[in-house]
This record gives structure tokens, C-alpha cells and sequence, in this order.
């Protein structure tokens, strides 16, 4: 696997250049803040790589908090759009929780035209 872009003991982020894929893992439940930072980093390789596909492994994630999800359904969605985004593959997270609330981002980014499929691992 390529070297991550970025890491530390609750996320990390890697751009798979032949494929020009973001991917992200969520190792661990998010701090408040910790989604703008995952996402905001995502949006710039996107931008900077001409990237179109973004791979979530959420596997590790619980609950976000409701203003980071608002904040990545406001504001990171459109500029992660405008900037080419069109293919999500995501991991989903062990927690129900998690899931239902994936399950809410699926449905709403799907409406704005990506394509969506999840995977158990």
C-alpha cells in the first residue's frame, strides 16, 4: 500500500495515484473537528490530483457529531463535487449507529448525483 498522505492513531489518508483515489480509514471514534480535518485534506488531493473516486473505511467509526455531519453535508459535499468527485466506495462502520448515519450520507450524496456502494470489508 502507498504511504499515507497523512496518520495518526484515529484516522489516516492516502492518495492512490495510478487510481486517483482518496482513501481515508477511520480507525477509532472521531473527535468533534476530526471529519473537517479528514475531509478537508481529501478535497485538496481531489483538487490537486484531478481525482474522481473516494474510498471511506469507516470500519472503526462511531457517531459523528451532528455538526461535523452537517458541516460535511453543507459544505463538503459541494466542494468535494465541484472539485470532481463522482464514485464513493465506503467500508462501513461496525457500529450500528455508525451505519444509520451512513446510511443518511449515502442517501443525500447519492441525490447529488455520485455514485454509491458499500462493501463489508
Amino acid at each position: 500500500m502507498d504511504k499515507p498522505v497523512f496518520e495518526n492513531d484515529t484516522y489516516a489518508m492516502w492518495f492512490h495515484g495510478p487510481d486517483k483515489v482518496v482513501h481515508h480509514e477511520i480507525k477509532k471514534a472521531l473527535n468533534p473537528g476530526d471529519l473537517r480535518t479528514i475531509l478537508g485534506k481529501g478535497v485538496d488531493l481531489m483538487r490537486r490530483n484531478h481525482a474522481h473516486k473516494w474510498l471511506s473505511d469507516d470500519k472503526g467509526n462511531g457517531a459523528i457529531p451532528q455538526a461535523d455531519s452537517q458541516w460535511a453535508m453543507d459544505t463538503f459535499v459541494p466542494q468535494a463535487v465541484q472539485a470532481g468527485w463522482k464514485f464513493w466506495a465506503i467500508i462501513q462502520p461496525d457500529q450500528a449507529v455508525g451505519k444509520l448515519q451512513m446510511k443518511r450520507f449515502i442517501d443525500a450524496n447519492a441525490k447529488v448525483g455520485l455514485t454509491v456502494r458499500t462493501f463489508p470489508n
